[in-house]
Order: structure tokens, then sequence, then C-alpha cells
């Protein structure tokens, strides 16, 4: 088993694995801020409600509109702030959109562009399946991006990528969605 295929890797790409990986990492930060506003939303709602204490059902629209409107806020910033900084490196010429080929087999995952080649064995990188890519992780920000939309075949070759990781990759070092048929 085999998959080889060639991608182009632009802003998007770019973007929404960035997106993904400051998520990991400010994701505690964020539901910090969420709680924050859950409870925000409570007391905002316990001060104009004068005199009684509010209806149960009062009390948890309140907190939720207030925590909701807390994680939207922290997730536009976020994806603001990313698609800002992505831009700002796509205009300087510090990133640039880049072909590369990547070939999944038995013996690991080799990436090529046109300016270098690497490989990394399964026991060497994790892989993650996301709606929009795989991302084979070869350090904690560091992937190599596999974009479905590009696939020549993309539910042929998605279960083909997902049947050799499945087969190759260790449990701890995979994270792939299940098949739509399982």
């Amino acid at each position: 088993m085999e998959y080889k295929g060639t991608f182009t890797i632009t802003s998007k790409e770019v973007g929404r694995f960035t997106r993904r990986v400051e998520w990991a990492r400010r994701q505690r930060g964020i539901w910090v801020f969420t709680a924050v506003g859950l409870l925000a939303g409570n007391f905002v709602l316990r001060m104009l409600w004068r005199g009684q204490v509010p209806p149960f059902w009062a009390q948890v629209l309140a907190s939720l509109i207030g925590g909701g409107f807390v994680l939207g806020l922290c997730w536009g910033m976020l994806c603001y702030s990313v698609a800002k900084a992505s831009n700002a490196a796509y205009v300087s010429g510090r990133r640039w959109t880049y072909r590369q080929t990547l070939t999944i087999n038995a013996l690991g995952v080799t990436c090529e562009t046109e300016d270098a080649s690497s490989h990394a064995d399964f026991g060497e990188f994790t892989v993650e399946e996301r709606p929009e890519a795989f991302y084979f992780f070869t350090a904690p920000e560091t992937a190599w991006i596999l974009p479905k939309a590009q696939m020549e075949h993309p539910e042929k070759d998605t279960a083909l990528v997902r049947k050799i990781c499945t087969a190759m990759a260790q449990p701890e070092h995979r994270h792939l969605q299940r098949d739509k048929k399982s």
C-alpha cells in the first residue's frame, strides 16, 4: 500500500494549521475566560433583576449568553490574529506558496519540495486527521499538511491514507476520524 500526491500549500492551508496549533496552545486560557463569562452573565442578570432572586431558567440563559459571548470573542480574536500574522508573513516574503509531494507507505512519510526532501518513520511523528486535511506532526508546532480538497479522488484517497496510518502508526501516534461506513 502506498499513497503519493503533490499538493500546493498556500496561505489558506497554513492559516488553518496555525489556527489549530494556536487553539491547542491557548484553549485552557480561553476556557477560563469563558467560565468567567458564564459567571459575569449571571452577575449582570442579578444586578438587573432587582429585589428577588431571578428564576433558574433566566440564570442559565444569562450565563450561556455571557459564556457564549466571551467564547466567540476569544475565537474571533484568535482567527483575526492568525490571519493577520499569516498575511503579513506572505506579503513580506517570509513565507511563500510551495508545492510538496508526500509519499506515504509502510516505511513512513516522505515529503519532497523543490528545495529539500525529508523522511520520517511512523514512530517519529503523530498523524492527525481533520475535516480539511491530514497533519503529520514532526514536532508539536510543525507538520506536513496533506489537504483533502486537493486529493485526486478525495474519498478513496482519504480512506487509503487512513488505512495505511491505522495499520502502521501506533495508537498513541494517530488521531484519525472514523470511516463513515463503520
